[in-house]
C-alpha cells in the first residue's frame, strides 16, 4: 500500500502475538529485518549494506510490487514467523530498544536506512534473493550446491576477510550411537575406533567444501550432513578414532560474507563495493513508487492470444467468428492499457500466425515477466453456457489470486457470469516459470456473447476491465 499523500510504502505484516495482519512503514519493516540478520555492527558503511538487502528482500516479497506475498497468512507481504524472511518479533524489538547497546545501534541502523532511502539488489531490473551468511569460511558457493538450481548473482568468491571471525574453525565430536540415529545408517559390524568401512568416499570442491559423502553405501549430499548433524557449514574435516568434525565457517554460504563484509567496511570499502564483491552482476537501483497515473509502473506482463493461423483457429461461434481473431484483439487492446498504466507489455504474437506453445513458453524465460496472461475463448456444445472462467496450475496461488481479481471485475464491469477459477494442468501453465493465469473471457458459442464479441468498442470495454483486474490485483488503488 501506498499512502498518496506523502509518498509512504506501507508493508502488510502478520504479527504474531496480535493474530492479526498489521501496517508497518517500510522503514519500520528494514530496522526489524536488518536487527533479525543477528550481525550487530556500528560501522555505518556496513550498516548501509544490510539496509539495503533488508530493504531489497522485503520488496521482492511485497505483493504491490509483483511478489508473492506470505504463503502462509492470506493476506499480507510478510510474517513475522520467519516463513518468508527472518524479522524481528514485535516484543522482542521492544525489548531490543529498551537497552543502551539497543538504542545506540537502532540509531545507527535509521541513518543507514536514511542514507540508501530507495536503494535495492537488482539483476535484469528485479529485485534479487539477497541471501547472507555469517562467516562463508574462505569462500561463498554456488547456488546449485546448495539450493539446487542456477542463479546468476549468487556465484562463488574468494573471502580471506572472515579469517578472523569466531565460527571460522570449529569442532564437533559425534557420538556414533547418535551417528547412527541421526543420519539412518547401520554401523553393525564396522569398526568405529577407526571408521573403517563407514566413509567410503568424500567429494570436495575446490576450496574444501563437502558435497557429497558415501557413508555405509549411502551418498549424502553436504547440505544434508550440515542440517541433520546441526554442522556450522559444509567445509568440513573428519578424524579417525572418532568422528571429530572440524567445520569452516558459519552458515549456508551462499551470498554475502556478514563478518567478510564488516571487514571490508572497516578497511574502507563503500556499500556499493561490497555488495558489488558478494553478488555477481547485479546492479543497485531505486525502486520505484507506483502513483495514480502509472499504477502499473515497474511491472511487466506477458500477454498471450491463444491459437494463431490456419492450423489453429480455437473454438468458433455460429456465424462463423473465430476465437484466434478476437483474444488477438483483445491482446492488442489490453497491451495498450497496461503500457497506459505504466507496465511493460510484451505480447506472444501480434498477428494471426501459429506460434508454437514451446516458443511462447521460451519467449516468457527469455524475459522472465512479473506475470503471464494466456487469453483465450470457451465453447461448448450446449449453446446456453456462457461466462468466464481461469485456470491456474497447482501451487500458484498469485495465478489464482489474479484469476480471482479479473474474473471479479469483468463481473462487476460487464455483467459476465463469474464462472471460478480452476487448477488445471495445461502444457503452458506447467511450463511457464512465472505467475501464470489462463483465461477464458467468455464462450463465443452463446450467440449473444457471440455477438458482442464481434463488437470492437465492446472488446476494448473487455481489455479495460481485464487491465482493471490486473491493477486490482496489485492492490494498487
Amino acid at each position: 500500500m501506498i499512502n498518496r499523500n506523502n509518498n509512504i510504502i506501507y508493508i502488510d505484516m502478520y504479527t504474531t502475538n496480535l493474530d492479526r495482519v498489521t501496517k508497518l512503514t517500510l522503514e519500520e519493516a528494514i530496522r526489524r529485518v536488518v536487527l533479525a540478520q543477528g550481525f550487530f555492527t556500528l560501522n555505518e558503511e556496513f550498516l548501509k549494506v544490510q539496509s539495503i538487502i533488508a530493504r531489497t528482500l522485503l520488496i521482492r516479497n511485497m505483493r504491490i510490487y509483483g511478489g508473492r506475498g506470505c504463503l502462509m497468512h492470506d493476506g499480507c507481504d510478510v510474517c513475522d514467523e520467519g516463513h518468508c524472511i527472518e524479522i524481528m518479533k514485535e516484543d522482542e524489538f521492544i525489548e531490543f530498544i529498551n537497552t543502551e547497546r539497543g538504542q545506540n545501534i537502532i540509531s545507527k541502523v535509521d541513518y543507514a536506512i536514511k542514507e540508501t532511502r530507495g536503494l535495492i539488489i537488482t539483476k535484469n531490473k528485479k529485485p534479487i534473493k539477497a541471501l547472507y551468511t555469517h562467516t562463508c569460511g574462505g569462500s561463498t558457493e554456488n547456488s546449485e550446491d546448495v539450493l539446487g538450481n542456477r542463479i546468476l548473482y549468487l556465484r562463488k568468491v574468494l573471502c580471506d576477510h572472515c579469517k578472523d571471525s569466531p565460527f571460522f574453525k570449529n569442532t564437533k565430536e559425534i557420538n556414533m550411537d547418535e551417528l547412527e540415529k541421526k543420519l539412518g545408517i547401520n554401523l553393525k559390524g564396522k569398526n568405529k575406533e577407526y571408521l573403517l568401512g563407514i566413509i567410503d568416499k568424500i567429494f570436495k570442491d575446490e576450496r574444501g567444501r563437502i558435497n557429497k559423502i558415501n557413508m555405509c553405501g549411502r551418498e549424502f549430499k553436504g547440505v544434508e550432513i550440515k542440517k541433520l548433524l546441526n554442522l556450522n557449514s559444509t567445509n568440513f574435516f573428519i578424524t579417525p578414532k572418532s568422528l571429530l568434525i572440524e567445520t569452516k565457517g558459519e552458515g549456508h554460504g551462499l551470498g554475502l560474507c556478514q563478518y567478510g563484509g564488516s571487514v571490508m567496511a572497516e578497511k574502507g570499502y563503500n556499500y556499493r563495493e561490497i555488495i558489488n564483491y558478494y553478488y555477481t552482476g547485479v546492479e543497485i537501483t531505486s525502486i520505484y513508487t507506483p502513483c495514480i497515473k502509472k499504477p502499473l509502473l515497474g511491472k511487466i506482463i506477458m500477454i498471450d492470444p491463444g491459437h494463431g493461423g490456419k492450423d489453429s483457429l480455437g473454438n468458433i461461434g455460429d456465424t462463423g467468428l473465430l476465437e484466434k481473431d478476437v483474444v488477438l484483439n483483445i491482446s492488442k487492446f489490453l497491451l495498450n492499457e497496461l503500457e497506459d498504466m505504466g507496465s511493460k507489455t510484451y505480447i506472444t504474437r501480434e498477428k494471426d500466425r501459429l506460434v508454437p506453445l514451446s516458443d511462447r513458453v521460451d519467449k516468457c524465460k527469455d524475459i522472465m515477466p512479473h506475470l503471464f496472461l494466456s487469453i483465450h475463448l470457451n465453447g461448448f456444445h450446449n449453446s446456453s453456457v456462457k461466462g468466464a472462467e481461469g485456470y491456474y496450475y497447482k501451487g500458484d496461488l498469485q495465478g489464482k489470486a489474479l484469476g480471482e481479481s479479473i474474473l471479479e471485475q469483468l463481473s462487476k464491469d460487464l455483467s459476465i457470469i463469474n464462472r471460478g477459477v480452476k487448477e488445471a494442468n495445461f502444457y503452458i501453465l506447467r511450463q511457464i516459470p512465472v505467475n501464470c493465469l489462463w483465461l477464458e473471457v467468455d464462450y463465443i458459442t452463446n450467440p449473444a456473447q457471440e455477438m458482442l464479441l464481434s463488437k470492437e468498442d465492446y472488446l476494448r470495454k473487455v481489455s479495460k476491465s481485464i487491465a482493471d483486474g490486473i491493477r486490482q490485483y496489485y492492490l494498487i488503488k
